[in-house]
């Protein structure tokens, strides 16, 4: 069943007496824990990023239930090398980074020095990190030869940007040091996602996405240790943002079990919530999975999901709605081998899907007909479908056509790319003519998907049914 609304954030609700903690692996570790004053504030300008000042800084924090770290002065926001924990108080007793406007330089980056030295954990939690001014909240950067990070984990964090994304991640690294983990749990994001880059595997679950940014993720395609970088997954979000999902580039890609809503002044991106483009040749994005999802676009033109350069993807159990007369699912042509499963579709019949990619399986499409050729008065349209079937999947005809010519070779109709056979086969089909019903072979071409009749009719043909006519399909390559 697709998820559906859930606005109620599990993380908001945390008890003052939690310790606000910094931890850094160099030195001890310091708890304290002290009884909340909802009285009192601290406020502190000019935090440098050394962990002395900001350990100190924070843990003065521990006798209000506020802190604003204000980072004014000449100081360009905060700085970590990826080996300090900052492990704030909570939402409504927060630690709130509030900077002035100091234009393209960032609130919080995370940053391994080039050393070559793994940094093997890193947390950020229970904290609101608010930027102006076109600046990040939160930026990971492990661009650059020899910055090595494991794994990167934030959770109940609050990140909100005006007018840049809130959230970027930078890692474009070679195939030797992609093998960065990030894992954001519980949290808000207001104000988008930019990811390029992005290492083995990002995880995003039970996060809000508000605002008005874009989610963009440009990832790694490159094969490692026998495996294919940068695996996405997204699941159990509520998407109320007014940008869209945009997935330029990557692999195991996995959106499942989110509420994803576009608000009535929503342009989305490619004209749809949901856009999962694929790059060039050899960038598809291979076997994805939209599934269990509740999509729901209200703009007029957009679509709930969109497939560009994809190889594989499967889409099912998805509740999809889409504003009258919009397809709620496109799907362009250098999409191949799509997977439709069964959904639940609250758009207008007829509608639904609009397929022009290859060997898309689990729709029917119309066979293309030679002008000569009539489908039969009061019978359906001559039809096919692929169903995962076999290898390739296995393509299926149905209904019937009647007049034209009865020569030999004489083509009654095309099949596209990706619902033709692997070799040019021969069928029985039964026919109908003026002398009653007989049997009447045909001939599909593998390579140009062409159906012609095998041999000369000696009499009239009034009907020709392709029902039972079914085989593999081959590749789309």
């Amino acid at each position: 069943m697709a998820f559906r609304k859930s606005t109620q954030a599990k993380w908001m609700i945390l008890p003052l007496s939690i310790a606000l903690i910094i931890v850094f692996p160099r030195s001890m570790p310091r708890e304290t824990e002290h009884a909340a004053d909802e009285s009192k504030s601290s406020n502190f300008r000019n935090v440098q990023s050394s962990p002395a000042s900001m350990e100190s800084a924070l843990e003065s924090t521990l006798d209000g239930t506020q802190a604003n770290l204000a980072l004014g002065g000449m100081t360009p926001g905060l700085t970590t090398d990826g080996q300090a924990n900052l492990i704030g108080r909570g939402i409504y007793a927060p630690v709130t980074f509030l900077p002035d406007v100091l234009p393209s330089t960032d609130l919080l980056t995370i940053s391994p020095p080039d050393d070559g030295n793994v940094r093997e954990m890193t947390q950020v939690s229970n904290l609101v990190l608010v930027a102006n001014g076109g600046r990040h909240a939160l930026h990971l950067n492990l661009t650059g030869e020899g910055r090595r990070m494991s794994r990167f984990e934030m959770t109940r964090v609050l990140l909100r940007s005006s007018s840049a994304a809130a959230l970027k991640i930078t890692n474009e690294l070679d195939e030797r040091d992609a093998f960065f983990t990030s894992v954001f749990t519980n949290s808000t994001i207001d104000g988008g996602v930019e990811v390029f880059g992005g290492g083995d595997s990002i995880t995003f679950e039970d996060i809000t996405f508000t605002g008005k940014g874009r989610i963009v993720f440009q990832l790694n395609t490159i094969e490692r240790s026998g495996a294919d970088a940068s695996q996405l997954l997204i699941s159990g979000c509520n998407f109320t943002n007014a940008g869209g999902l945009y997935i330029m580039t990557g692999t195991r890609v996995r959106i499942v079990n989110n509420n994803m809503e576009l608000g009535s002044k929503g342009q989305g991106v490619g004209n749809a919530l949901v856009y999962l483009q694929g790059g060039e040749t050899g960038e598809e994005i291979e076997g994805a999975t939209v599934a269990g999802n509740y999509l729901a676009p209200i703009t007029p033109s957009i679509s709930a999901l969109r497939l560009g350069a994809t190889n594989g993807t499967q889409i099912y159990n998805n509740t999809i709605s889409a504003p009258y007369k919009t397809p709620g699912l496109r799907i362009d042509g250098n999409a191949k081998n799509t997977i439709i499963g069964p959904n639940i579709w609250e758009t207008t019949p007829g509608f639904e899907v609009d397929d022009q990619g290859m060997g898309t399986m689990g729709i029917y499409k119309t066979l293309y007909l030679e002008p000569s050729r009539q489908v039969t008065a009061g019978r359906p349209p001559v039809r096919f479908i692929k169903k995962p079937n076999g290898l390739h999947g296995t393509v299926t005809l149905s209904g019937s056509l009647n007049g034209g010519t009865t020569q030999k070779d004489a083509t009654l109709g095309v099949l596209p790319v990706g619902f033709r056979p692997s070799v040019t086969d021969t069928f029985t089909v039964q026919a109908r003519t003026v002398e009653g019903l007989s049997q009447v072979q045909i001939i599909i071409e593998a390579d140009t998907g062409r159906i012609s009749l095998a041999e000369e009719l000696s009499v009239p043909l009034l009907e020709l049914s392709f029902n039972g006519v079914s085989f593999e399909a081959s590749n789309v390559i």
